[in-house]
């Protein structure tokens, strides 16, 4: 590996930051501390240097008034940033700041998340290590005569990461203005014997600072001598009880070997971080493993497990999480994006800009190439609607007062409306790639279609299935099938409900999942619901973030207004409802986010698994059976009645079948009729004894023809 190349064990995971972190760790030695304030770390001010005559650290200053997710993103951010800058050696444009996966973020995103930071700072329209930065403006001999040890301390400090020697020597050779050859060798001796350095993994070095000095004989010592009660994660902790994993064996790993010892601590470690939902400081993470077994600790053993990059990951400033919750931090960062994505696209005012009159030779129209970086920046989003406005500021650097600006705008919005081929509209300004569009997230699965067989009465020689008006319905039927709850596709003319006042939008959601939804893996997109759903034109891109005991996940979902569905999360759903009678809450985070959660199964439409088996039975002889007779078999299993939404999902386990017409065979025939059970209860039940009465004479003329 050469000096200029990034190593993989700093490679950024693409995964967001705590919402809480730790104060800095303080150096050993003055000459420890870098030049120009102390170290920032995570929500918390730095610490201020340290007082070599009392071995004391002051107090950091309270952290600033921030919404919970904005700090999470501007930590995520501050570690993605000081990640790429180290793996790529050098000043880095916006576009170039991205993660592993290849999120990247947007110059506007970082310029916002890293404004207060002390690692990473602008350069003209680049972002650099504020540390290269500090002294490489400093004189060559000024920088020089810096003891080396000292240099490098300060280069680990700043960073709070595990750094393999490679980018050491390209870091202090940039600090220094000498070649990396006239350091290494220095530097890796340096890095083997000093007291302050340790070897987490094979040529990866952390700063002893950052793990905990368990050395003294008190409970009130230690917290002291680390100044645990500096870290707002370690305060909020303190006074829970951390019990190892039931299968714990650290006890004996000891004895066993070292790999086994290691396994028992990592096991320790995560359960914690599991536990306390956030990622934590090394030195927090080890306080909570030292009290569950004060005389095993071992501080080093720590670090080696934490640098494990398949089970752990180890952000700026000395913080860990484990691999497996870093998906939710990162949901966590992107929601946030998203909100200020919309709030600057809401400030720039793209549709009155796409209004303005320009001669149309004065439009610009974008390059082979151009287009070549709006498919990438747009494969890069997973599916999310490219703005090309904020493509123009983000990928192209055209401020919006640039005099080009809104002929560029326009110029590339025609462009990529003119080709609809590639692209497809998704409101003003917006488009949508269709390579990144699944092709059936429009259609209407066959499983949602109603049904409706035509079979005969032998003696009349008219259809047993028949479809009535409102005005022939009886008990709450009527009221059943216009309700909002209950749409489906298919069904009647949607209700839309009156349009609230500003800043009245619906704060929730709820999708009951009825058997064929779940069978197709959709849900009903209703009408009712198109407020709190962010839609643009006929498709959208829903970013929802799935939450659940196990924890978040961050899933694409397809919103149609053509099918009237929304499509995309039945993987997730499926394991985790019923076959019918599921219900999903949708509400919203701090930035808008969409927040989806299992509720309480929906009682009127619930089946269990065993009734659900029963009628799954019926499915294939179904084709020979009229509503009718499929009816009769449903409500035998109800002998006390049953309410219509029990009815209609029952029956839509066999077969799916409209709303009306089932209330319609229901009001037709003698042999079916209602109970008042309270004044909001209706009990529907069959009577086979009035079966030979057949069709009521008097509903004849409420038929549709």
């Amino acid at each position: 590996m050469t000096d200029r190349e990034g190593p993989a064990s700093i490679a950024a995971p693409g995964v967001s930051i705590p919402a809480a972190t730790s104060p800095a760790p303080t150096a050993s030695a003055a000459s420890t501390q870098t030049s120009g304030g102390a170290i920032a770390n995570g929500l918390t001010d730095a610490a201020a240097p340290q007082d070599a005559a009392t071995n004391h650290t002051a107090q950091p200053a309270a952290p600033p008034e921030d919404d919970a997710e904005a700090r999470l993103a501007r930590l995520f951010l501050e570690d993605l940033a000081v990640t790429a800058l180290l793996r790529q050696g050098r000043a880095l444009k916006p576009n170039e700041m991205a993660g592993a996966d290849g999120f990247a973020p947007s110059r506007a995103a970082l310029r916002e998340a890293l404004q207060d930071s002390r690692r990473v700072t602008p350069r003209e329209r680049d972002w650099d290590l504020t540390l290269r930065r500090t002294w490489t403006a400093r004189p060559r001999d000024e920088r020089s005569r810096q003891p080396l040890e000292g240099t490098l301390e300060t280069l680990l400090l700043e960073i709070g990461k595990p750094l393999p020697l490679p980018v050491v020597v390209r870091e202090l050779s940039l600090m220094r203005g000498v070649l990396p050859e006239a350091v290494r060798d220095a530097a890796a001796n340096i890095l083997r014997t000093a007291r302050s350095i340790i070897e987490v993994a094979p040529g990866a070095w952390l700063h002893r600072s950052f793990t905990l000095d368990a050395g003294a004989p008190r409970e009130e010592l230690i917290i002291r001598e680390n100044n645990l009660e500096a870290d707002p994660d370690w305060r909020a902790l303190q006074s829970r009880e951390f019990a190892p994993p039931a299968d714990d064996s650290s006890a004996n790993a000891a004895s066993s070997g070292a790999a086994s010892a290691n396994a028992a601590l990592a096991a320790r470690a995560a359960a914690i971080l599991r536990a306390a939902g956030r990622p934590l400081s090394q030195k927090a993470l080890g306080f909570f493993l030292w009290k569950q077994n004060p005389a095993a600790f071992d501080a080093r053993a720590l670090a080696t497990v934490m640098a494990d990059r398949s089970a752990f990951y180890s952000f700026v400033g000395g913080l860990v999480t484990t691999q497996a919750q870093t998906a939710q931090w990162r949901a966590a960062t992107e929601a946030w994006l998203r909100g200020l994505q919309n709030a600057g696209a809401d400030a720039l005012d793209v549709a009155a800009l796409l209004r303005q009159r320009l001669p149309a030779e004065s439009l610009v129209a974008p390059s082979p190439a151009d287009l070549e970086e709006l498919k990438k920046a747009t494969r890069a989003g997973r599916g999310q609607p490219l703005s090309v406005a904020m493509a123009l500021v983000d990928l192209l650097e055209i401020e919006p007062d640039d005099p080009a600006f809104v002929p560029m705008l326009q110029g590339f919005n025609d462009a990529l409306r003119r080709n609809s081929a590639e692209w497809l509209p998704a409101g003003s300004g917006r488009f949508l790639l269709r390579e990144m569009v699944p092709a059936t997230v429009s259609e209407v699965p066959e499983v949602l279609r109603p049904v409706h067989v035509s079979i005969r009465n032998n003696e009349t020689h008219e259809p047993f299935d028949i479809e009535m008006s409102d005005d022939g319905l009886e008990g709450d039927c009527t009221e059943f099938i216009h309700a909002p709850q209950w749409e489906d596709i298919g069904e009647e003319v949607e209700v839309k409900l009156a349009r609230r006042v500003e800043g009245e939008a619906a704060a929730t959601a709820r999708s009951v999942v009825t058997y064929p939804h779940y069978q197709a893996g959709t849900l009903k997109l209703r009408r009712v619901d198109e407020e709190f759903f962010p839609l643009e034109g006929a498709l959208s891109r829903l970013a929802v973030r799935a939450q659940d005991e196990e924890g978040s996940e961050e899933l694409g979902a397809w919103a149609s207004r053509d099918s009237g569905l929304i499509s995309g999360l039945g993987d997730w759903f499926k394991p985790r409802l019923p076959h019918s009678g599921g219900v999903l809450e949708w509400s919203r985070n701090a930035g808008g986010g969409l927040l989806l959660a299992v509720g309480a199964p929906d009682k009127l439409t619930f089946v269990d698994a065993e009734r659900v088996a029963e009628l799954e039975e019926l499915q294939e002889r179904s084709a020979y059976l009229s509503l009718f007779d499929l009816l009769q078999s449903v409500m035998d299993g109800h002998p006390q009645g049953a309410e219509l939404p029990a009815l209609w999902a029952e029956v839509n386990v066999v077969r799916r079948t409209t709303k009306r017409l089932v209330c319609s065979v229901l009001c037709a025939y003698h042999c079916f009729y209602f109970k008042q059970r309270g004044p909001k209860q209706i009990l529907w039940r069959f009577d086979e004894g009035k079966l030979d009465q057949g069709f009521k004479r008097n509903k004849r003329k409420y038929v549709r023809r």
